[in-house]
């Protein structure tokens, strides 16, 4: 009888151990509820092959790697010449492929921004400039500071006071200070602005969260923006007589998540660690950039259809997957140019600034003239994660 009542009350034990959550299923804020379902454990096979990854690519490129031939005692000038070629770029060649590539981007830039200004050539070009555009840009950014700052003080978001700044300006009447901005250098600003808001997102994110959370940011990004979109759609086409293609860009066009505002609350909640350990702000910023690279991709797709019906409908539709593509390409090569340019062991602050930056003015500016204006955002956001 002892015997039985101890096998009982071992098995209880047990069972109640494996119904209680593991300290390794709870999160660092001493939450209860598990952060995600831990992952199914990976065959030894599988394992193996992982592990194996790194050192088969590093077998195939350590002939090119400087690591694996270093320079002898005294190295002659043919030796010295072959080594500042080999791989990553490093010392006073690495240096120069640096300036070589911060030239290139800020002329590629330049000529995605203004156009013919950019390129050779001794010939006359005229530019037309809306009057006041400097004397407006100086009234937005004094009168949108001292507004912002206002609201600050009864503890609002600076953002707020921005918005109704703007407001006013633009649409009250007898008030036309800021009413002379020219259009396309609003919308180049606005771009800039865009650049780095996305910059400082792909800097902000939590590798380990974002890998853990990565299927939950896409549940977050897709289902909202759809969800908002068909309702703007079918509200617009029965209350306001709108075609169905008109109502699904007007969706399009409300449901995208702004960047300006989510990201600077999202960066400031996380430097005060709230929700860090859940990766909530990882997990938010990300949801809303992916967000709003399908509001900008679905809108295109909607605007080529309703504009050019007679275009190949197969191609306007597969545009949406070839910006995500041609957006996520792009910001791993850019990210990993950035990683080795400019080159360790003391890389340049200015410089790296300038390749990040520039990568990212270019990915914006440059998608819209090749005609991917929603890879742009996604390459920002990738290069500046990598």
């Amino acid at each position: 009888m002892e015997d039985s009542g101890d096998f009982v009350l071992a098995k209880s034990k047990n069972q109640s151990n494996d119904s209680n959550p593991s300290d390794t299923d709870l999160v660092r804020d001493g939450s209860t509820q598990p952060l995600s379902d831990p992952d199914p454990p990976e065959s030894p096979q599988n394992e193996k092959a992982v592990a194996d990854l790194p050192s088969k690519v590093q077998s195939c490129f350590s002939p090119l790697l400087a690591s694996q031939r270093p320079l002898p005692p005294s190295p002659s000038l043919a030796s010295r010449v072959f080594h500042s070629l080999l791989l990553p770029p490093h010392g006073m060649m690495g240096t120069i492929l640096t300036y070589i590539l911060v030239v290139l981007t800020i002329w590629v830039v330049s000529y995605c921004v203004f156009g013919q200004i950019a390129l050779p050539g001794e010939q006359p070009i005229t530019l037309t400039v809306q009057g006041g555009t400097v004397f407006a840009l100086l009234v937005l950014v004094v009168v949108a500071w001292v507004a912002g700052w206002l609201v600050q003080q009864v503890h609002l978001p600076p953002l707020l006071g921005m918005i109704l700044v703007g407001i006013l300006l633009k649409n009250v009447p007898y008030i036309s200070v800021a009413r002379g901005l020219d259009p396309a250098w609003s919308a180049a600003l606005r771009s800039t602005a865009l650049a780095v808001i996305l910059l400082r997102a792909g800097l902000g994110l939590d590798p380990a969260a974002l890998r853990q959370l990565s299927a939950m940011v896409f549940r977050l990004a897709f289902l909202p923006c759809l969800s908002e979109t068909c309702v703007v759609a079918v509200t617009s086409h029965f209350l306001l007589g709108l075609p169905w293609l008109w109502g699904f860009m007007l969706g399009f066009v409300l449901a995208a998540v702004s960047p300006a505002v989510v990201v600077p609350c999202l960066l400031g909640l996380q430097e005060k660690g709230w929700g860090v350990a859940k990766g909530i702000p990882t997990l938010v910023i990300a949801a809303a950039s992916v967000d709003d690279v399908l509001a900008i991709s679905a809108f295109t797709i909607f605007l080529g259809i309703t504009f050019n019906p007679s275009a190949d409908l197969v191609s306007v539709i597969l545009q949406g997957p070839l910006e995500a593509v041609v957006g996520v390409v792009f910001g791993l090569v850019w990210g990993v140019l950035a990683v080795f340019l400019p080159p360790s062991p003391n890389p340049s602050t200015l410089l790296r600034l300038l390749v990040l930056v520039g990568g990212a003015l270019l990915a914006l500016f440059g998608s819209d003239v090749v005609g991917l204006p929603g890879s742009g955002a996604l390459a920002v956001l990738v290069m500046a994660f990598v």
